[in-house]
């Protein structure tokens, strides 16, 4: 082959490799874009991604979305009687006292946990791209009697094995994924009996299933049947008893506990952050960094969303290695590949924001959306929020595709 020859072979091998890239380049864009957005009446909740469809809480009701264009595939009302029975009845629960969670179990499955004070609880699995319901499981068992108020589902579910785990005002649930049917129930520690909203999600890793409760403790349970493995009091403990605790109205977390490595990462509403014993629930280090919205992990670093700036801390130390102060703090933070994905407090410029973990600063800024908490999967993020129109704010709920630097 002359080199006239190898030149051309060269030639036609370049624009070969562009036009077949071509595809790949267009997708790739470097910066975030928005994919849709739509409106979303009355109180919404956390989107979460279930196979092809966007799940997401609007007053009582559960709303499926298609994921690529937003398109509304079914919504259907889980509002409850003060029967307990499920919706379109008379005297349906109203939806600012309502509270509902989606947890994923599968392409086609999820589980969605409703509650009210007034009403009780109940556990449904549905068919996540067409909202029917598989089974009902009734969490209203197990009257509070001071309150004479029925036993409300506080925590969003867990998935282990063939189980959904939960927790309720009074108990700790292990329910049947395929027939709702109860697996094992076990009694509380309630030392406060007054109504309370649902607080953190459960973290579970191998053969346990951690909690953080309102009042300051730590546990492990057995997934299996049930039986606590340990308790570890918290700085939030003291924080929370004696006579002021109720016109303080709790100090408790929304923040939900982190397995990581062979130790539990906890938030305990007192602005402190543990590290305990995956084994036992010793205390391995503890750090004040103020109140803790979200926990994540990655390469033996643990990353905090909380009200004063985004942390870096040393898994095994506890020593805070870099910190991102920001005014207000922020809401949540999602890894993604080297970058979180961090939603800034509603007050501060109303933004969400892609953070580089490597170099820490920040890659990108979208202030177009005011978003409270951030989901991401498949180089997607999904975000809810309030966008101000006029002089009113309008529930709204956004996707976008993530830019090449954010997940190559």
């Amino acid at each position: 082959m002359n080199i006239f020859t190898q030149a051309r072979f060269l030639r036609v091998s370049l624009i070969l490799i562009f036009f077949l890239s071509g595809s790949a380049i267009t997708r790739a864009a470097p910066h975030s874009e928005k994919l849709w957005e739509v409106p979303a009446a009355g109180l919404i909740g956390h989107p979460v991604f279930c196979g092809d469809t966007v799940l997401y809480r609007a007053g009582a009701s559960i709303v499926g979305l298609e994921v690529r264009t937003g398109r509304e595939l079914w919504r259907r009302d889980f509002s409850l009687t003060p029967s307990g029975n499920s919706a379109a009845t008379s005297n349906p629960t109203p939806p600012e006292r309502y509270v509902i969670s989606v947890t994923p179990v599968s392409k086609f499955l999820a589980l969605i946990a409703a509650s009210s004070g007034a009403s009780g609880g109940k556990l449904y699995c549905v068919n996540s791209a067409t909202g029917a319901v598989r089974w009902a499981y009734d969490a209203s068992a197990g009257q509070n009697s001071s309150l004479r108020e029925p036993n409300q589902l506080l925590s969003v579910p867990v998935v282990w094995r063939n189980r959904a785990l939960l927790r309720t005002q009074d108990n700790l649930l292990a329910v049947d994924l395929a027939t709702g049917d109860l697996f094992w129930s076990k009694a509380l520690e309630t030392t406060f009996r007054i109504p309370r909203v649902p607080t953190s999600r459960p973290a579970i890793d191998g053969n346990s299933i951690y909690l953080n409760s309102d009042f300051g403790l730590a546990y492990a349970f057995d997934p299996l049947n049930g039986a606590m493995k340990w308790r570890t009091p918290t700085a939030g403990m003291k924080a929370v008893s004696g006579p002021a605790v109720l016109s303080m109205n709790f100090i408790f977390t929304f923040c939900s506990p982190l397995a990581y490595q062979d130790r539990l990462i906890i938030s305990d509403g007192a602005g402190y952050v543990y590290a305990l014993g995956k084994t036992d629930g010793a205390v391995l280090w503890r750090i004040k960094l103020g109140n803790v919205y979200q926990i994540s992990a990655r390469d033996g670093a643990i990353y905090l969303a909380t009200t004063t700036g985004f942390y870096q801390v040393n898994a095994r130390s506890g020593k805070t290695l870099r910190r991102y102060p920001a005014p207000n703090g922020f809401l949540s933070c999602a890894i993604v590949g080297n970058s979180a994905v961090l939603v800034s407090m509603p007050r501060d410029k109303e933004q969400w924001q892609a953070f580089d973990l490597v170099h820490w600063k920040t890659k990108e800024i979208n202030s177009g959306f005011p978003g409270f908490s951030a989901t991401v999967a498949n180089g997607m993020v999904c975000l809810d929020g309030y966008v101000l129109q006029g002089s009113t704010y309008t529930a709204k709920i956004c996707a976008y595709q993530l830019g090449s630097q954010i997940a190559p």
